[in-house]
């Protein structure tokens, strides 16, 4: 069987189970209990196969064109009986399920970011509401995310409103979830001795990337040289500021305002153990790395590890403009979120078949890769066909390449995105 087949087969059956399970659904003892065209299945899946044309275009093509297609209402009201609960767990169920034969020395390797995400403007949703002296203000939610970076998938997401943004909470969150062979890379922003302490809690492997030495960063306190350097350091640190304490080797006082979970009455006093890794870029500037691996990871493969972060990066850009994360078709924010973990789940459908699609070497001197954009649109259109033979997925996808290019760099260009209107959408 093509993997394709199989994997829409594995997706259907995750769904089907949901839909039967009345835990998911708002109003289980009348919702969904009468024959209709926008079951929870059909409802289901055309959320999950959506793009970034308006809701009336979505239904049109979900429905073939048809006279009898259903209205906006309908489905609206047909979404609301669906609990955004639903589409985590199948997130979850169908990432858990996938093919992940790439490892880093028999290493997971994963890396953790954050991303924000713009949603209808509505200011009296004070949680994501930001104003703004130059503007109206906006509404806007951060989703934090796990990312596999060498077989490009998420592997798990937390959404938060932007007035309760706490990525290194989402991040300790994420840690129960992850396989026990697993290297987390992460970058800056989330340097903490609370962080740290849950990684060795976990027995969790990380390279975080951290504010340099001559910052107000946790470097910042031990008197390092101005070099290259890979050091080893031990600090010990207390929630209570006592006289005993303050006596030991590289103490450290957490204050209340700092979040520190392993100290109290009975322990007060955590001691922790990391390799401080500083290299010098090609610009000239520094770079340091605070690390659990030790002898068996070189400085230079340290420092590779780091650089292979910037794939969430990227996943970031597919899931927002070629998956379509940046065109919500709802105002409320739980069928947001019903929208959020649907693309995580079509960009983690997608990526597996490209992953697994095998090409055929071309007699050229550039290495290829299939379009991810035009592999999307491809699998988009499979998940809406019940019929899985009208669709020959890797053979269409492997027609759409783009060539690999290493080691291109350009500068970061960051700017602001609004959400995209309703009426302003494509046709």
């Amino acid at each position: 069987m093509e993997y394709s087949k199989l994997l829409k087969s594995r997706l259907n059956d995750i769904v089907v189970d949901v839909s039967m399970n009345p835990d998911f659904i708002r109003n289980p003892d009348s919702d969904f209990t009468r024959s209709r065209k926008l079951d929870f299945i059909t409802t289901f899946n055309s959320i999950l196969s959506m793009g970034g044309n308006s809701l009336d275009h979505e239904m049109l093509e979900l429905f073939n064109f048809s006279d009898s297609t259903p209205t906006k209402s309908a489905f609206v009201q047909a979404r609301d009986k669906i609990l955004p609960y639903a589409f985590s767990h199948v997130f979850y169920e169908f990432s858990s399920s996938l093919r992940k034969p790439k490892k880093y020395r028999g290493y997971n390797l994963l890396a953790v970011d954050g991303t924000s995400l713009g949603i209808f403007r509505n200011p009296f949703d004070l949680e994501t509401f930001v104003s703004n002296k130059t503007h109206n203000g906006h509404n806007e939610l951060i989703l934090s995310a796990m990312f596999d970076l060498l077989n490009n998938t998420y592997t798990d997401a937390v959404i938060q409103p932007i007035k309760k943004k706490d990525e290194r909470g989402a991040l300790i969150d994420m840690l129960p979830n992850v396989d026990d062979k697993s290297i987390i890379v992460v970058d800056r922003g989330y340097e903490s001795y609370n962080v740290f302490a849950h990684f060795e809690n976990m027995n969790s492997n990380y390279v975080m990337r951290v504010k340099d030495i001559n910052s107000n960063g946790i470097l910042s306190g031990f008197n390092f040289s101005g070099d290259e350097f890979d050091k080893i350091i031990t600090v010990n640190i207390s929630n209570f500021q006592k006289k005993q304490y303050r006596s030991l080797f590289n103490y450290r006082f957490s204050p209340s305002i700092a979040r520190f979970d392993f100290s109290d009455v009975y322990n007060p006093v955590c001691s922790l153990t990391f390799r401080v890794v500083r290299f010098r870029l090609n610009s000239g500037k520094y770079e340091s790395i605070i690390t659990n691996l030790y002898d068996d990871f070189s400085f230079n493969e340290i420092k590779k590890l780091y650089q292979m972060r910037w794939g969430i990066e990227t996943s970031f850009r597919q899931l927002k403009y070629a998956v379509g994360l940046t065109n919500f078709h709802a105002k409320k924010k739980d069928s947001i979120i019903q929208e959020i973990f649907a693309r995580l789940t079509l960009h983690n459908f997608c990526e597996s078949i490209v992953q697994n699609t095998i090409l055929f070497s071309h007699d050229s001197t550039h290495n290829y890769k299939i379009n991810f954009t035009r592999a999307v649109q491809v699998c988009r259109k499979y998940l809406r066909f019940f019929n899985t033979t009208l669709i020959n997925v890797e053979a269409l996808i492997s027609k759409y390449l783009s060539i690999v290019r290493e080691n291109r760099s350009f500068v970061r260009n960051l700017k602001t995105k609004s959400f995209t209107g309703f009426v302003y959408r494509v046709s």
